[in-house]
């Protein structure tokens, strides 16, 4: 594989995680507008992280020399990224959670309302 190509490779992918990041923050945002829970928040909290940091890996990569601290940013990006990993991670978490609550009471509530419950009382 040329240089030329990886370069190419590399452009392709990070443009593309760029915008699946994108997509996926404005769908949590979304969420958190629409439903106001805040593991909604958190995990938009890590998309952001980590869409900072394929923006930063994109714009050293893409433009070095108009980096003075290429280095010293590539280093920041990766900073960035270790955050993100455990908050994106805590957020699906918390969602699983609520989620979990959420089945547990609907089907308390499903249970109390059945037909063979009514019969018995």
């Amino acid at each position: 594989m040329s240089a030329s190509t990886l370069r190419a490779f590399a452009d392709i992918w990070l443009a593309i995680a760029g915008v699946g990041q994108a997509i996926l923050l404005w769908l949590q945002v979304r969420a958190f507008v629409k439903f106001h829970h805040t593991s909604f928040s958190v995990l938009a909290l890590g998309t952001a992280l980590g869409l900072v940091y394929t923006c930063i890996l994109l714009a050293v990569y893409r433009a070095p020399s108009l980096m003075p601290f290429a280095r010293q940013m590539v280093v920041i990006a990766m900073l960035i990224g270790a955050i993100q990993i455990p908050v994106a991670i805590w957020g699906v978490a918390w969602l699983f959670r609520s989620y979990g609550e959420l089945f547990s009471r609907s089907a308390l509530a499903l249970s109390n309302t059945s037909p063979d419950r009514k019969r018995e009382g």
